[in-house]
């Protein structure tokens, strides 16, 4: 059986003053291994607000306050394309407090485990998506 969900993620920094514009980001080819300075806006797989994600994704994306201050990400949905075991090993969301993957593991999500509200103790924070087959 396969139940077929969607990873959001809508990005409210800590910022009290910016000047750009909230945006959409997907993380897909076009981002993987960006790093994007942003106020604020929308954050979804590579299926966007409508689609599923594709199997076997690596992905990873860094967002950084553009001045310096600490970011604040509310999770709304993150729920996944569950097809086989249901374990952390197939489809999972990693979140990092710092500019890369070797920075602190803020924890490993997957399944309907959202993590709610997540800050930065510094100005980034860093994400990992990967999907199995």
């Amino acid at each position: 059986m396969t139940t077929k969900v969607k990873i959001l993620l809508i990005i409210m920094l800590g910022l009290k003053v910016c000047d750009l514009e909230a945006q959409t980001y997907l993380l897909d080819n076009s981002t993987n291994g960006a790093t994007i300075s942003t106020c604020g806006g929308s954050f979804y797989d590579s299926g966007g607000p409508n689609s599923d994600y594709s199997s076997n994704e690596n992905y990873s994306i860094t967002f950084c306050s553009p001045d310096g201050q600490q970011l604040d990400f509310d999770f709304e949905t993150v729920d996944f394309l569950i097809q086989g075991p249901t374990n952390c090993n197939n489809d999972r969301l990693r979140i990092y407090d710092g500019p890369n993957a070797s920075a602190a593991l803020l924890g490993t999500f997957c399944l309907d485990n959202s993590p709610g509200s997540i800050r930065s103790t510094g100005d980034c924070l860093h994400f990992t998506f990967s999907s199995n087959n």
